[in-house]
């Protein structure tokens, strides 16, 4: 079977999703593929139990107006959360913590103040848009090439072709899909040096509130980051209710290691429980992800010349660092919508 496009998007992660409604939006033709059974992207959920209408992962948080502007979202939903910094946990207490008191994997989240969506935006609804095809359970295995361009993508059941491609993939599904020769010899050298920052992932709702605090909080055993979005934004739970989102960080080269993993998770529900007592009573919901690749630990800097294809771009996390301006990837892939649409007006 064959579907065209005018841009074919591979991966229906946060970045995938992202530029599929940039350019539905400038009135371009797309199609995502997806091999997973729904839009996810590169966080595996291990535990999904749903009770209610839980809002989804939060992946659209710390953008600015020109972001939700160019996304055609509502940018007077737009809220700034002012904090005196974040806090460590320490002798019972919670602390203003200095940069220098935190692993290298905290200080990406050393936030004082950013934005925030009011009431979220659900992925669910990203690519609800006429432009915009979704095939899911596609995993795209193999590119057909031809005069420095590619012509298709496929697997053993369907083709998709195009005029542009977007492959929104981390590099270890990358790198096998393209084949070694099609990416800048200098590049890939440069990237398989560097080492990857994984992390296990809890999201609880809560049926009362444990925490009051709206800054980011740090743990330091386990190292984690964590935050309570509904403390700033009530519009995203019933009243009583409380979410909390907490990221605990695997040791290096163990973001694959199942039994790291268990270790992790239970050392941080350990933690939380401590910190919060009764936490475990209140709990209504949870959801236990893996995050594999949140970033590099040195991340390269976005490079247009990383796939010498002249209608090939590639959308990662990878590329640069979380910041209060928001997430590598959708930063990335707004900018490289930009390249996109530039190269369009190109002959191919």
């Amino acid at each position: 079977m064959k579907y065209a496009a005018d841009i074919i998007i591979v991966g229906g992660g946060i970045g995938g999703q992202v530029s599929a409604r940039a350019l539905a939006y400038a009135g371009y033709q797309v199609i995502v593929c997806e091999a997973q059974p729904k839009l996810s992207g590169f966080q595996s959920v291990m535990t999904p139990i749903s009770i209610q209408n839980i809002p989804e992962p939060f992946a659209l948080n710390c953008l600015q107006e020109e972001h939700l502007s160019t996304l055609h979202l509502p940018v007077d939903r737009l809220m700034p959360i002012q904090t005196h910094g974040p806090l460590l946990y320490e002798k019972k207490l919670w602390r203003e913590v200095a940069p220098e008191e935190l692993k290298s994997e905290q200080l990406l989240f050393y936030f004082r103040n950013f934005s925030w969506p009011r009431g979220g935006f659900p992925t669910s609804d990203f690519c609800k848009h006429p432009n915009i095809q979704i095939h899911l359970h596609e995993p795209i295995t193999d590119c057909e090439l031809s005069e420095n361009k590619i012509q298709s993508v496929r697997n053993s059941k369907v083709c998709f072709s195009g005029r542009a491609f977007i492959f929104a993939l981390p590099s270890d599904a990358m790198f096998p899909l393209l084949r070694k020769n099609f990416l800048e010899p200098h590049f890939l050298k440069q990237f398989q040096k560097k080492k990857a920052i994984s992390a296990v992932t809890l999201d609880f709702v809560l049926k009362k509130k444990v925490s009051q605090e709206i800054e980011i909080l740090m743990s330091l055993d386990p190292v984690g980051v964590g935050f309570s979005p509904s403390n700033s934004d009530p519009s995203l739970c019933a009243p009583e209710y409380q979410i909390l989102q907490w990221m605990f960080f695997l040791p290096p080269d163990e973001g694959k290691d199942k039994e790291a993993m268990a270790k992790t998770m239970m050392a941080g529900k350990r933690f939380l429980q401590r910190v919060f007592p009764g936490f475990e009573e209140q709990c209504l919901w949870q959801r236990i992800g893996i995050l594999p690749q949140i970033t590099l630990q040195e991340p390269l800097h976005d490079s247009p010349h990383a796939i010498p294809l002249s209608n090939a771009f590639w959308v990662t996390h990878e590329f640069g660092q979380i910041s209060s301006a928001g997430r590598p990837s959708v930063l990335q892939a707004l900018k490289v919508c930009g390249r996109v649409q530039e190269a369009l007006k190109k002959p191919l």
